[in-house]
């Protein structure tokens, strides 16, 4: 019975190990998540993201290399929201040139967040330097607490 049992988990076993190729596989992960239709490719890469606070500030910075300023938008939606989106174009093949591999995401981009409640969004900067995006959230000032003496009155 203990054999039965065995021969029963080994074509499981074997599934899995073919799925396990298959999800590893990351060249053919890569032409799933693309989508055609028909004649055109269409790809929206999610910018990843690192965010910091300071005591002055939020900062945001997102990688971008090969991307030119020209090539993205930063915007603030109703004073809530920081949407940044762009595109990436796909280097062009010159005549004679034989390409092995490509893994260098193109297409559209997009990233949102919902911006602080402690921030002021209409100081938002941001610039990009070296293939990097920093957005720069300056924080509202506390406000100084308002101390009013109050007079006691005799009986």
């Amino acid at each position: 019975m203990a054999a039965d049992l065995r021969d029963g988990i080994r074509p499981g076993i074997q599934k899995s190990v073919r799925l396990a190729r298959h999800l590893w596989e990351p060249f053919e992960a890569l032409a799933e998540l693309q989508q055609f239709d028909g004649s055109r490719r269409y790809n929206v890469i999610h910018a990843r993201m690192d965010w910091r606070e300071t005591a002055d500030a939020h900062i945001l910075k997102t990688d971008m290399p090969g991307v030119r300023s020209d090539d993205v938008k930063v915007q603030v939606i109703d004073g809530e929201v920081v949407e940044i989106s762009g595109t990436r174009k796909k280097e062009e093949p010159k005549e004679g040139d034989e390409w092995h591999h490509v893994e260098r995401p193109s297409g559209f981009f997009f990233r949102s967040f919902r911006i602080p409640e402690n921030a002021k969004a209409d100081d938002l900067k941001a610039q990009v330097a070296d293939g990097v995006l920093t957005i720069t959230l300056p924080k509202k000032k506390k406000p100084e607490p308002q101390i009013r003496q109050i007079r006691i009155s005799k009986l």
